[in-house]
């Protein structure tokens, strides 16, 4: 299972039944104090929640990325 090799490599792994959106920023969140930590997502909703989470952040950085169809 790809969560078990990501904890293999030291990295959170936390399962989440269902929508886990609030839950994937609120670990981030509680992680960021500890070290530099990447949200990777699509959805807006990450965004929007890790802007409302994360008040006591230091430091954020956002990036977007576009898909491109190549043929």
């Amino acid at each position: 299972m790809v969560s078990d090799e990501l904890r293999k490599r030291n990295c959170t792994v936390v399962n989440a039944p269902g929508d886990a959106d609030v839950l994937v920023v609120k670990t981030a969140v509680e992680q960021s104090v500890q070290c530099a930590t990447t949200v990777i997502g699509e959805d807006t909703d990450l965004l929007v929640l890790l802007l409302v989470l994360c008040t006591g952040c230091k430091e954020a950085s956002l990036l977007q990325i576009k898909q491109v169809q190549i043929s």
